[in-house]
């Protein structure tokens, strides 16, 4: 393959890799001792070379379907679909454009501090300037219930670590502007990733990545009509009150910090990323994304065991296991991936929150358990790949079904009476904002997507995420729905995409009508966003830090020092 045709994507590649690992390399240089970070970093940094190796010679434009059925194919067999330097020449004008719209988006967000920002910056800031004029690892001896007492942050801190680092060299100031940047260019990573996929730059998909959000307006008429203003003050997604999915918009200017990690993550695994890089890739964004890393589980598992084996007929189950090994088990999987998920499980296991949700973790033996339990999930991932290679994917499906039954009749049996009423009036609860958050787009885009296995797995488990509670809050629904919506927003790209090769089908032109007019009512809400941004900057604004207490104090953001991680791993 022509070395000038591949360039630029082998750098968008290597940029995306690099946005990814960059964070957790900083970690284990800055917040682990010697003979334990600078291994780890090293063992990153080689993993990524070794994943980009996988790239050498093959078009990365050449893909079937959305959602990444297939891989990537080898050059020979896409001259058709190359996309080369040709195409980004000849599309300046809209790159440039999307480079604009992206900046400004992202400065209206609050990111960096330019303009007025949410309440939950408050404690952004903070945690940024700790880690700014602090130093790593952040630990502090503050006055608890219990009397004074070591404390640590046990955070995913991993987006600041590169505006922390800039701002310890260069200023606080440098350091802002830094964070601004680094979230601008992880956003623009993963539109370049839908450009190289749809083999072409336009500003439309752009549009729709910022508006995409739920008719949340819709449920807010719905439920309490007199509360509902246009373009008022009211932060439209609480209208369920107990759950929330949240906007695009909204993910951005409220916790940019896991949402632009995982956006780009969930771009290069639904774009077809290959078997051989995943583990290593998702375990780059515990540190990052903690919460949205849960949520794509089922997908990793279910788009590592289709792209394996699936599809490549009959055969016995050691030619299969063989096969999961090879496409499985290579270096930056094992070592690169090993290293850096048991770091990030043993540092993020100390969290005061995590360690209340899951009582068995206070336990001294909790991170031998932490371990037993990620090995045994590995051996039950191999174990369901074999099952379903064997004919058993049917079986496979019903006993997912009666597991996620099981698990709604288990919470709505352990809700308080008084909270929730009665498990009926919960149950109805969750049915009516599932439909109005996502069963409207699964109805309207069930025969636009070709992988029905994935369309249902993303439907079954967007109704599971609200039921499961870590901390004190509903912050698991909020952000573990990150990737699943995600999804939701590349196959509404993927349904206008083939409008041209659909519009003779009457069926067709009603679905993408109807959905056009569901993605303008959801568009709302980001204008709601966008919005409160813009008056409170042209108004008066002074953006907020809570106190550092605050930060060490707080169960969600710290833990205590006695933990495994930093008797044995955090520098002294």
């Amino acid at each position: 393959m022509n070395s000038n045709k591949s360039r630029i994507h082998d750098i968008l590649l290597a940029g995306s890799y690099f946005y990814l690992a960059f964070p957790v390399i900083i970690f284990c240089v800055g917040w682990c001792r010697w003979y334990i970070g600078y291994p780890a970093a090293a063992a990153v940094a080689v993993s990524a070379v070794l994943c980009l190796k996988e790239y050498k010679g093959v078009c990365v434009n050449k893909r079937t379907a959305v959602c990444g059925t297939t891989d990537r194919e080898p050059a020979g067999l896409c001259k058709e679909a190359r996309t080369d330097r040709k195409l980004w020449q000849e599309n300046r004008v809209k790159a440039a454009a999307v480079v604009l719209v992206v900046f400004l988006w992202v400065g209206l967000s609050g990111v960096g501090g330019y303009v007025w920002q949410n309440e939950d910056h408050a404690y952004r800031n903070a945690m940024y300037l700790l880690l700014t004029e602090q130093k790593w690892p952040l630990i502090k001896e503050v006055l608890t219930e219990s009397g004074l007492q070591g404390r640590g942050i046990v955070y995913y801190i991993g987006s600041w670590l590169p505006a922390a680092a800039v701002g310890k060299l260069f200023g606080t100031q440098v350091g802002w502007a830094m964070q601004y940047l680094w979230a601008a260019a992880g956003i623009l990573l993963m539109y370049a990733q839908i450009c190289v996929y749809r083999k072409k730059i336009s500003v439309w998909p752009l549009a729709l990545l910022i508006f995409f959000s739920a008719p949340d307006a819709l449920g807010v008429l719905l439920g309490t009509p007199d509360t509902f203003q246009v373009f008022g003050e009211t932060h439209l997604e609480w209208w369920p009150q107990y759950y929330q999915f949240s906007s695009i918009t909204t993910q951005l200017f409220w916790v940019y910090n896991q949402a632009v990690p995982a956006w780009l993550f969930s771009a290069l695994v639904f774009l077809g990323e290959k078997p051989r890089n995943l583990v290593f890739l998702s375990s780059l964004l515990l540190l990052t994304s903690t919460l949205p890393f849960l949520g794509m589980l089922p997908f990793l598992v279910y788009l590592m065991i289709r792209r394996s084996v699936w599809g490549k007929g009959y055969r016995p189950v050691r030619s299969l296991l063989a096969e999961c090994l090879h496409n499985w088990g290579s270096a930056q999987n094992l070592m690169g991936g090993g290293v850096t998920m048991a770091l990030s499980a043993v540092y993020l296991s100390g969290n005061h929150s995590m360690r209340e949700s899951l009582q068995v973790l206070n336990s001294e033996r909790r991170v031998l358990i932490l371990f037993i339990g990620m090995a045994l999930a590995i051996a039950v991932f191999w174990v369901l790949a074999v099952l379903a290679m064997k004919g058993w994917g049917h079986l496979l499906l019903r006993l997912s079904a009666a597991a996620g039954a099981v698990a709604v009749i288990w919470r709505i049996r352990s809700l308080p009476y008084e909270q929730w009423q009665t498990p009926v009036y919960y149950w109805i609860n969750l049915t009516f904002f599932y439909a109005v958050e996502a069963g409207v787009f699964f109805c309207l885009l069930y025969s636009m997507v070709k992988d029905r296995k994935l369309f249902v797995l993303n439907g079954i488990w967007l109704y599971v995420i609200p039921l499961v509670l870590i901390g004190h809050s509903n912050d698991f629904c909020m952000r573990a729905s990150i990737p699943g919506l995600f999804l939701v927003m590349l196959w509404c790209i993927r349904a206008f995409d083939i409008w041209e090769s659909m519009r003779g089908s009457r069926s067709y032109r009603i679905r993408i009508c109807l959905l056009a007019a569901v993605l303008a009512v959801g568009a709302v809400t980001p204008l709601h966003e966008m919005k409160r941004g813009l008056v409170h900057t042209r108004n008066y604004y002074e953006n907020a830090v809570v106190p550092e207490d605050w930060i060490f104090t707080g169960r969600n953001f710290s833990g205590s020092t006695k933990g495994f991680f930093w008797r044995h791993v955090a520098r002294q």
